[in-house]
């Protein structure tokens, strides 16, 4: 997984496509977040299954304080 302030990319089995909503629950809190899908590896290539997603409001969710 690679953050950044306003989202993440991750790898998932789960076919999702741009403009999906996705609700994250954090494992380790009880804390979950909103987000939706920007962007989708190709299939048949290396990025295949990665996803890149962004908050739909922006949050501290991913545990990374960014400096504004």
């Amino acid at each position: 997984m690679s953050v950044s302030k306003f989202g993440a990319k991750l790898k998932t089995d789960h076919p999702l496509k741009p403009g999906t909503e996705i609700r994250l629950k954090s494992k380790a809190r009880s804390e979950d977040a909103l987000f939706q899908v920007v962007w989708t590896g190709r299939d048949g290539t290396l990025r295949a299954g990665e996803v890149g997603i962004q908050y739909v409001k922006v949050s501290n969710f991913l545990g990374v304080a960014f400096p504004d």
